[in-house]
């Protein structure tokens, strides 16, 4: 890829964990994240791996505090997002006030610009609706 000054880097953000219901190998999630990277005209970074322990983000706290080094993240899913509201939005806000974006591989979604936000908490409410609906079971959580 063309290495030009003006090319976006975007660091790449994978989970070692299930979530949704989801286990997806980490070369597959590269992949899908390079692609997306490609795609966008950006340089892809290698990607960083959250833990595999449940509710661990400390590998994502890490990244926020490098963000300077990027143009942005890009996520294999929006369902990597913290589960809880004012946590994904104190996220947000972290990296849009720096004026970085953040993206979701899988879904083809970015999040640029603070008008974004809710069309993201909207796909949340819909999917705590559904989730409450039918619930994910445990073994597969």
């Amino acid at each position: 890829m063309n290495n030009s000054s003006a090319e976006k880097k975007y660091r790449g953000y994978i989970y070692s964990r299930s979530f949704k219901g989801i286990r997806s190998p980490q070369h597959v999630q590269n992949l899908v994240v390079r692609t997306f990277c490609q795609k966008k005209a950006a340089q892809f970074l290698l990607s960083s791996v959250e833990y595999t322990m449940p509710n661990s983000s400390w590998v994502l706290k890490r990244l926020l505090n490098d963000i300077a080094s990027v143009d942005g993240l890009v996520f294999f899913s929006l369902w990597m997002l913290p589960s809880e509201e004012l946590d994904r939005l104190q996220l947000y806000n972290e990296i849009l006030e720096q004026k970085k974006s953040l993206h979701f591989a899988l879904e083809e979604i970015s999040l640029e610009s603070f008008d974004e936000i809710q069309r993201i908490e909207d796909l949340f409410q819909i999917q705590s609706l559904l989730d409450s609906q039918n619930p994910i079971p445990e073994e597969f959580k």
